[in-house]
């Protein structure tokens, strides 16, 4: 989803936009990336209309059981939206044994190849003979699945 093209534009909205969370300012690297200015002066003008990414956004609110945080359907935590291109997305976990492993938990094939999480891209491995089932390497994801976050999935 992109920033508005007109009216104002919040940090917030920048920083939800660009998938991140925490402090941010216009100084800040990606938001420079974003508006496509590199060095020198940078407004809030600079980031109108402007997108991070084409993927779909998923925003999961994490609970948690025994060793897992994330969303599991019927369990814990929440996930909206629930279907992206097609496909329904039963979980996005992360488990304490495995705390750099997002898996995601899908009604069918994963068509996405990469997942974005605080403005950085990781891929999407598909688990050997398992078609609803994948991995995506972020570090430390465990101990940050708490509260609310943003995932980008990018085919």
């Amino acid at each position: 989803m992109a920033l508005p093209s007109t009216g104002a534009i919040s940090m917030s909205q920048v920083r939800s936009e660009l998938g991140l969370s925490g402090s941010i300012d216009l100084g800040n690297s990606l938001v420079r990336s974003l508006a496509g200015r590199a060095s020198g002066a940078i407004s809030m003008s600079d980031l109108r209309g402007k997108s991070a990414v084409a993927g779909t956004r998923v925003r999961v609110t994490a609970g948690s059981t025994n060793s897992a945080r994330g969303y599991a359907v019927n369990s814990y935590g929440s996930l909206s939206p629930t279907s992206v291109d097609g496909v329904t997305i039963y979980g996005i976990t992360t488990l304490s044994g495995t705390p750099g492993n997002l898996t995601i938990w899908t009604s069918g094939n994963v068509p996405w190849s990469k997942i974005m999480y605080n403005g950085v891209q990781y891929n999407i491995t598909l688990i050997t003979g398992k078609i609803n089932y994948a991995i995506a390497p972020i570090p430390n994801i465990y101990s940050q699945m708490t509260g609310t976050k943003d995932f980008y999935l990018i085919t």
